[in-house]
């Protein structure tokens, strides 16, 4: 996914220039071009759901149970929709 189609990204930057800045996102943008110097391989929604909780004020040992909690509900919600289809 190209930088501007990337919705994590904007809302990470959105929520960094109303809290007056971010310690972690400048971080991760220089990784994102550094890595895309050698590969064009693009950040998937985790990279930069970290920086939007960081700034947000969770706490680092929150971030896999509420990212897990999230895919695991998606993947739930995917399964009994198709069993409705299907029914």
């Amino acid at each position: 996914m190209r930088d501007s189609q990337h919705p994590a990204k904007e809302l990470a930057e959105d929520i960094s220039n109303r809290k007056g800045g971010s310690t972690i996102l400048p971080i991760l943008f220089e990784l994102d071009r550094s890595v895309r110097k050698y590969r064009e391989l693009w950040p998937n929604l985790d990279f930069y759901s970290a920086a939007i909780l960081h700034d947000l004020g969770v706490a680092t040992n929150l971030f896999t149970p509420m990212l897990l909690g999230v895919a695991l509900w998606a993947g739930a919600h995917t399964l009994r929709s198709r069993s409705a289809i299907t029914d």
